[in-house]
């Protein structure tokens, strides 16, 4: 019984394979336009908005998101120093400090982005709307930009005592 059952998971995630390799392709053929528009329709609906608030939300959403776009590409060199030791034995502690000092700017310009964009959105979206989406996980397994937000009970009394 047990050795039948291991049998039809397996077959079923095998058929649903190339559904996800296809989903993936489609995801990278994409233009980057393609992308904004397909993020924006994707958080419209997250943030379960009329279709009222849509028309005035998408176009601001939509501008937000070229602008941080905008922001990686014109520092490309931030982005790709290495984190966490990675590579770091190859570099010279000047090289090292550039690329510290690269993502500490892009780290800033990312911040300014946001918070320039947390003005504009706030006549359009409530609160909770507006804690979906800034605080919201930048990707999979990401930790969100809201020191709080993912963490269990306990660990956010502990955040908050270390933070007083």
């Amino acid at each position: 019984m047990m050795k039948k059952m291991f049998l039809g998971a397996a077959f079923a995630l095998m058929l649903a394979m190339p559904a996800n390799a296809q989903r993936n392709q489609n995801a990278q053929n994409m233009s980057p336009e393609q992308a904004i528009e397909m993020k924006t329709n994707r958080m419209a609906k997250r943030l379960m908005l009329d279709d009222a608030t849509t028309a005035k939300f998408a176009p601001i959403y939509k501008e937000y998101l070229t602008e941080l776009q905008n922001c990686v590409k014109n520092c490309p060199n931030a982005a790709n120093c290495p984190a966490n030791g990675q590579k770091c034995a190859a570099m010279t502690d000047a090289d090292i400090e550039k690329c510290m000092e690269q993502r500490f700017d892009m780290q800033q310009k990312k911040l300014d982005i946001r918070k320039n964009y947390y003005k504009k959105l706030k006549s359009v979206l409530n609160m909770k709307q507006m804690q979906t989406l800034f605080c919201a996980p930048a990707g999979p397994g990401r930790n969100g930009q809201c020191p709080l937000g993912n963490k269990k009970p306990a660990q956010r009394k502990q955040m908050k005592r270390n933070m007083q």
